[in-house]
């Protein structure tokens, strides 16, 4: 399910509207904050106040129906008709097929077979000390060694043995021989043991959680949504990193500038969870008790039934198939995350001649101040300062509710090499583009369904090829002394193409009849026909420019006296095109 702020919850009575101060004693982000915390990001969430639009989020949810061509017929109801019924509904008296007809998902299909198509390899490099110096050594060994060959053939044919050889030697190919061969040979071929234990051990996490099937859906969300969002994070049962797809439509999101949604201060998803699931994510947190109020709570939403037996019904039945019936109801979970600073206050002083530190309790108020011996003379001074570090909080919210599991601070928090004050939170979102390609294609899309229906249209009202006739001149014919019906001379006219009309009036007043009484009619849909497929060839050639798609890419026109050369640069072009997209996968 998908969720806007247009069909999440109203925000009750007495939710919070300011978020708690993050420079609070550690020991009192408590329970209590955390759950004020979570309640004013939903109500800032739900009233669209700093962050992500709801009209943004529409704008994916209809991308995603674009994609697959299952979009609403109703604003092609709109353009065709302008009348309007009593209630409001459109009115049209065109009989037209309204099935949509789009080429955007041939173009999503090619490029999804492309993206499936790229396959990516982890390399781990090892970035301490210990591990690079050895490496170090190894390829100064082996450069060495290499240098050395000549020297060493000789001095083996004159000892009449062979020495060792460096196992590295052996897997490494005869022709590297240079040092930048040999650098190359290192960051590419050679992996040391822990290296090597390390791309294991990511493999065996990908594997665990279905990567392949997870990859499929964030590339699905780069094409549509122009987005993708992820959560990463150690499993509380089985204590494994545990990776998990996030739909960015039901991610709460900062308003941010760039690409990496780690710049937000706080982050989010909505999702479904049944009371069995949430057992297993929250364990012994809540009661059996609290677990039944959470399903009272949500009964009759998210297709739960609406009546609930009294949980002391439950307790003292003694039937089996009763008893935790609400295991099933579907419940609104929020995960969530935010940046946070713990303060921590040490006192610096001198002990015997040596500056050390230590810890001082919160209410420590900062300062210097000097400390005399007991005649009052100033033996030294201490410093009491406040360190601010980085961290992350969060934990999982019941929506509406006061119950919230797994708060805290965040373990296992990643920090960047680059800069190891800076964290990054579990989830993760990042902005590829600001419209997605299928965005950017749903206009002529739409021109494209509308000129089919008005060809739909020309088609209806298309009159066939036939006969004009001129009634009067083939009234009153005689041939062999009998006067010939009208419909005899038509049938005539049609069958041996002979035509015997009237020219003179039967009046005898001198007038004559100078129209010819038979002509054809073409009939057709007529010059508009063309216009509307040009329209829609137009409207091909402008998705394939706005989605970067060169025909030689999709296959559509191959022309067999096409140089080669010409073919390669436009599937270039298109290549250059998709890269932010593959960049932001990545």
């Amino acid at each position: 399910m998908q969720f806007t702020p247009d069909n999440l919850p109203a925000v009750p009575d007495g939710f919070p509207t300011l978020y708690p101060s993050h420079l609070l004693n550690p020991n009192k982000k408590d329970k209590n904050w955390h759950l004020n915390y979570c309640k004013t990001m939903y109500y800032m969430c739900k009233n669209n106040l700093g962050y992500f639009s709801n009209d943004r989020k529409v704008d994916w949810v209809d991308a995603r129906l674009y994609a697959d061509g299952n979009q609403s017929v109703q604003k092609y109801y709109d353009w065709c008709s302008s009348l309007k019924d009593k209630g409001g509904a459109t009115v049209s008296y065109m009989n037209l097929n309204w099935k949509i007809v789009s080429p955007i998902p041939k173009f999503y299909a090619v490029l999804k077979g492309y993206f499936s198509k790229l396959n990516y390899k982890i390399q781990a490099t090892s970035i301490n000390p210990e591990a690079a110096l050895a490496k170090e050594r190894m390829k100064a060994s082996i450069y060495a060694s290499q240098k050395l060959k000549p020297f060493f053939s000789q001095l083996e044919q004159k000892a009449g043995q062979k020495f060792g050889e460096n196992p590295v030697n052996k897997e490494m190919p005869d022709d590297v021989e240079t040092k930048e061969e040999i650098e190359m040979w290192f960051s590419r071929s050679f992996r040391d043991q822990s290296e090597q234990a390390m791309e294991k051990l990511q493999r065996m996490v990908l594997y665990e959680n279905d990567w392949k099937t997870m990859s499929g859906e964030l590339w699905d969300d780069v094409m549509k949504c122009g987005c993708i969002g992820s959560c990463v994070k150690i499993d509380r049962i089985g204590k494994k990193v545990k990776v998990r797809y996030c739909d960015p439509v039901n991610m709460v999101l900062d308003n941010f500038r760039g690409h990496d949604g780690n710049e937000m201060e706080r982050i989010g998803e909505f999702m479904l969870m049944t009371i069995a699931q949430l057992k297993l994510a929250a364990g012994d947190q809540f009661t059996e008790e609290e677990y039944y109020d959470i399903a009272y709570r949500h009964r009759g939403q998210y297709g739960n039934e609406s009546n609930l037996v009294p949980y002391a019904d439950y307790v003292n039945s003694d039937s089996t198939y009763t008893y935790n019936q609400w295991d099933n109801y579907q419940v609104l979970v929020m995960e969530w995350y935010t940046d946070s600073s713990d303060r921590i206050k040490h006192e610096r002083k001198m002990v015997k001649g040596v500056s050390m530190l230590f810890k001082k309790p919160f209410d420590t108020p900062i300062g210097k101040k000097p400390v005399n011996d007991a005649d009052g003379k100033f033996m030294y001074e201490k410093e009491v300062f406040a360190t601010d570090t980085k961290t992350v909080y969060g934990g999982c919210w019941i929506v509406g509710s006061d119950y919230i599991f797994d708060w805290g601070k965040v373990s296992d928090i990643s920090r960047p090499k680059e800069n190891k004050r800076e964290c990054m939170k579990p989830m993760k979102f990042y902005r590829i583009t600001n419209q997605s390609v299928i965005e950017l294609a749903i206009p002529f899309a739409d021109s494209y369904m509308l000129s089919w229906l008005k060809i739909q249209n020309l088609k209806a009202k298309a009159i066939p090829k036939g006969l004009i006739i001129e009634v009067g001149a083939l009234e009153n014919v005689m041939l062999d002394g009998k006067v010939k019906s009208a419909q005899e001379l038509i049938e005539l006219a049609v069958q041996t193409g002979i035509v015997v009309y009237r020219k003179h009036s039967t009046l005898d007043d001198g007038n004559i009849d100078t129209s010819i009484p038979i002509t054809e009619s073409q009939g057709g849909m007529g010059a508009e026909f063309k216009e509307l497929l040009e329209s829609m060839a137009s409207d091909l050639m402008s998705i394939r420019e706005v989605m970067g798609i060169s025909q030689m890419f999709d296959a559509s026109q191959q022309n067999p006296r096409q140089p080669v050369a010409n073919a390669e640069l436009a599937v270039k072009g298109t290549e250059n095109a998709l890269t932010p997209m593959v960049e932001g996968f990545e």
